[in-house]
């Protein structure tokens, strides 16, 4: 074997982890015992060949029959003791394009299988997807508002008309001296915290997902608020003087630029798949 072939099968079964950046899942050390066995390799990827082509993996699924021959005659070179460059790498090539550990197939070690399968969990999208930031933000405000409304709706309950006719808005401000001071700060909170969520949501139109879970978080997030809430906490009109599709003076509905944003992002995610 050259040791071209020893370095690459090597980074598989007998060396440290690799990183994250590596062309397929980090390897580990060696098996048990530390010693090679081309009989257990070839089992175990008859196994995974065995699942890959009888389990439903996803839609339109198809394995490669062709590239699956081909690395099965590889590992039964192994266990006969031929050994072949091209051949070793194309095997490794066949086990990552269909998403397999070469870490698990050639020295047993599961570390691969789990860290891959962590790495595309809707947890790690949570931190690399900066849209999980956002809505988990505009939830906390929206909680922070209805704890004032629900402080505004009690005092409305306690005080008499006559110490509670101020009234403070977005647009306008009316201001009666007389009335309790708690109401007046009151009103200010309510129309300040609306501000404050009404604000906040135009992010949610323009910091865009980078994953597709971040996308279906978006999207579900927007709708179940719509379904609970008539979208209290979103605006009704945005504009965007950039935008030709928006009407300079009339806007457009808040829903638009949340599309816009989502159809934005998996044009992204169409280039960099193909780029």
């Amino acid at each position: 074997m050259s040791s071209q072939n020893l370095s690459r099968r090597a980074l598989v079964i007998g060396t440290a982890v690799l990183a994250p950046a590596t062309a397929f899942p980090a390897a580990s050390a060696a098996p048990a015992g530390g010693e090679w066995n081309a009989e257990a390799a070839l089992d175990r990827y008859r196994q995974a060949i065995d699942v890959l082509r009888t389990r439903v993996v996803c839609a339109g699924w198809q394995l490669d029959e062709i590239g699956a021959a081909r690395t099965l005659r590889y590992f039964q070179g192994l266990v006969d003791g031929r050994e072949d460059d091209e051949e070793n790498d194309a095997a490794i090539d066949f086990l990552v394009a269909h998403g397999q550990s070469p870490d698990w197939i050639f020295g047993g070690r599961l570390f691969g299988m789990i860290c891959a399968g962590a790495r595309h969990s809707p947890q790690a999208s949570r931190r690399a997807d900066p849209i999980f930031e956002v809505i988990e933000e505009h939830q906390r405000l929206y909680a922070a508002q209805l704890l004032i409304i629900g402080h505004h709706s009690r005092l409305e309950e306690e005080l008499p008309r006559d110490r509670r006719r101020s009234a403070v808005s977005s647009v306008e401000s009316k201001i009666v001296d007389t009335d309790d001071p708690r109401w007046i700060a009151a009103e200010r909170a309510v129309a300040g915290g609306w501000d404050e969520v009404l604000n906040f949501a135009v992010e949610l139109t323009d910091v865009r997902p980078t994953t597709l879970a971040g996308i279906i978080a978006l999207l579900r997030y927007v709708d179940e608020e719509e379904a609970s809430r008539d979208g209290a906490g979103f605006p009704d009109i945005l504009h965007d003087d950039d935008d030709a599709k928006v009407n300079k003076e009339r806007g457009a509905g808040f829903a638009y630029f949340i599309h816009r944003n989502v159809a934005a992002a998996l044009d992204a995610m169409q280039e960099n798949l193909f780029s």
